[in-house]
């Protein structure tokens, strides 16, 4: 899944209350918040392009030295600026001189509503481009003085399933027309980017904050949900309020044209039924140290943006990829990264079956796939 998928993915209204005392901060959680300061401060340029800021500060202020080390461990500029970066060019949007992160403690009887993290965004064409980090990086070659987010994008292989479950061909007003892939039961459209949008469409003021929602049926066939809005759904000409939706369909939210095609309608086994049945245990010797409910697809690696985040030496930061399907899989994502199943080594870039009962190594740590209980 997309990192950024992930962090593209479904923050809304409840990140508000995310930070503040007693709760544990996750690398995540400051991700997002990262993303919510820059939506914010967008700004439209002279050549009619959005820009977003480049400089940001995170004061983290956390009295716990455990927490303290466990996020400062996992703060990483690299990191931070793949994810900004991939955000960016899902978005369409621009980056004016090279990112900078800086990364402060702060002392929390001086943070106002006691927030353990905070983030200040600004523009700043000659930031420098090393920022203050735990653990200090070399210098990356200079930037050109005008950096577009297409031309900086960093290789990263995907880590969505190969093939969508539909695909969206989106005709606006003030752009090409261009298409969305849908890989997941559920794919929201509306004009803002707080509330989990997948498709943001936020040059359309016909469009509510929260327009239309498609989710996707046991028969495999997606249906289609006006939100409540004002100016209403149309598709195929007809205005609807829910409706089942066929290959072809036209979808009409404001002045936007979105055209539906169906990849596949076959059915298949609900996933929350059935990834609520795995986990992935953690051993060491005969003693569990560890568990993880599976998802329909899991994430592992020691980057923040992953779903199992394992801080060890041996895994890579994006290490490898579960999909809890019939059969259940584990693909090797990382070129150096070394996983093998009950003893069996899966080459770097292939993927191996695994059922309940089998042990996984991963990298030097150790896991045995469960069932778990309903």
């Amino acid at each position: 899944m997309d990192v950024f998928e992930k962090i593209n993915r479904a923050f809304g209204a409840w990140y508000e209350g995310l930070f503040g005392a007693g709760d544990d901060v996750r690398p995540k959680d400051i991700l997002r918040k990262i993303i919510t300061a820059l939506e914010e401060h967008r700004k439209e340029g002279v050549d009619g392009r959005i820009y977003v800021p480049n400089r940001y500060i995170i004061e983290i202020a956390v009295t716990d030295d455990e927490e303290r080390d466990y996020l400062f461990s996992f703060l990483d500029r690299e990191e931070l600026e793949a994810a900004i970066l991939r955000y960016c060019r899902q978005n369409g949007y621009q980056i004016r001189g090279p990112l900078d992160f800086t990364i402060q403690e702060t002392d929390p009887a001086g943070v106002p509503n006691r927030s353990k993290v905070r983030v200040k965004c600004r523009y700043s064409p000659r930031a420098s481009s090393s920022a203050v980090l735990p653990q200090p990086l070399p210098e990356p070659a200079a930037a050109p003085e005008e950096a577009t987010v297409a031309a900086a994008e960093p290789s990263d292989p995907p880590t969505m399933p190969g093939k969508p479950l539909a695909t969206l061909t989106v005709h606006t007003t003030d752009r090409p027309p261009f298409e969305v892939a849908i890989y997941g039961s559920a794919f929201s459209i509306g004009r803002s980017a707080h509330v989990g949008n997948d498709l943001v469409l936020n040059r359309d003021g016909m469009v509510s904050r929260r327009h239309v929602k498609l989710e996707r049926e046991r028969d495999g066939k997606f249906t289609l949900y006006d939100l409540d809005t004002t100016n209403g759904t149309r598709v195929n000409g007809r205005r609807v309020e829910n409706t089942t939706l066929a290959d072809g369909d036209e979808i009409r939210i404001g002045a936007t044209r979105i055209r539906f095609h169906q990849i596949t309608s076959e059915p298949s086994t609900p996933a929350p039924l059935f990834t609520t049945l795995l986990r992935l245990v953690q051993i060491e010797g005969s003693r569990e140290v560890a568990h993880y409910p599976l998802a329909a697809e899991t994430l592992i690696g020691r980057a923040p943006t992953s779903d199992i985040v394992l801080q060890d030496a041996s895994i890579a930061m994006r290490h490898a990829l579960i999909r809890a399907g019939e059969p259940c899989t584990i693909e090797v994502l990382d070129p150096k990264g070394t996983v093998a199943v009950n003893g069996v080594s899966v080459p770097a870039g292939g993927a191996a079956s695994v059922d309940p009962g089998d042990q996984i190594a991963i990298g030097m740590l150790t896991f045995r796939l469960d069932g778990a209980g309903p």
